[in-house]
């Protein structure tokens, strides 16, 4: 009977354990943008079982000005675009599968007009 308790007392706790560490809030970093006006923020998070939640914006920049935006996780590629600010902010978004160990995501951004850089990284 005792041993019964403890394997489902066990069994609850390490259930309670996935499911917080599954649905944990995102970490995030914020900085100002080098070189131009703009302030970055990026933010990562568990999507699914395997999968991340990354989400790179720029803040305070000039509309109309083009940008290219990078991510990367552990040093591999992951993402890159070039888009046109909009009511003075960039946004990507992007989901990728969860590497091994913990994961280094970085993201950089290079306005193409002023030659303004922003971006950082974190680790998850």
């Amino acid at each position: 009977m005792i041993r019964s308790i403890r394997v489902v007392a066990l069994a609850s706790g390490f259930a309670m354990l996935l499911s917080a560490a599954g649905q944990g809030g995102p970490v995030e970093r914020r900085g100002d943008c080098v070189a131009g006006p703009g302030r970055w923020r990026l933010a990562v998070q568990r999507e699914g079982l395997k999968t991340l939640r990354v989400r790179f914006e720029l803040k305070d920049v000039d509309s109309g000005e083009s940008w290219q935006l990078f991510l990367s996780d552990n040093g591999v590629g992951i993402f890159f675009t070039t888009k046109v600010a909009e009511n003075n902010e960039v946004r990507v978004r992007k989901v990728t599968r969860d590497r091994s160990g913990r994961d280094r995501i970085s993201a950089s951004a290079v306005n193409m007009d002023s030659g303004a850089t922003c971006g950082g990284s974190l680790r998850f």
